[in-house]
């Protein structure tokens, strides 16, 4: 017969698991509000001037916005960082239908080289969140025009 060894308690397994769970739901529901306070402007965007593509999505500047925006929406859920990228993920493919791997791969690259244009949408990102949260939709519309309001209009 073999037996397992576990260093943990029952207790501390219990803790543990529990700590995971209320983690899982916290990156659950943070995920679904980001999306919910996102997906009107991306739709509004697609009335405007047709879906955008991939490409689209996939520009620096985009991903720094969107990167900006779902960081300062889910700062208030005290999210460990691996929670903060997971929400990134998924939010990403909620308003994409894009494969998340792209995103992760293209948002890597472009931080480890020092896009300026990340670095300027994230900014950008963080103010319109700042504006949506505060429940000021002009500024807020505003910002996502100026940010992100010429992308597909080469079609």
């Amino acid at each position: 017969m073999l037996h397992w060894f576990c260093p943990f308690t029952k207790s501390e397994i219990r803790k543990k698991g529990i700590t995971l769970l209320i983690g899982a739901m916290n990156t659950a529901a943070a995920r679904r509000r980001a999306t919910r306070l996102l997906r009107p402007y991306v739709e509004r965007a697609a009335w405007a001037g047709g879906p955008l593509s991939e490409a689209d999505w996939l520009t620096s500047r985009c991903i720094g916005f969107l990167v900006g925006a779902i960081n300062r929406i889910v700062a208030q859920d005290n999210l460990e960082e691996e929670g903060v990228f997971a929400v990134q993920l998924g939010v990403w493919e909620d308003l994409t239908c894009a494969a998340p791997s792209l995103f992760a791969t293209r948002l890597y690259l472009l931080s480890s080289e020092g896009d300026i244009d990340i670095r300027e949408g994230h900014i950008a990102g963080a103010f319109f969140a700042d504006a949506l949260l505060s429940g000021d939709e002009e500024v807020a519309r505003t910002a996502w025009d100026a940010s992100l309001g010429d992308l597909g209009s080469a079609r």
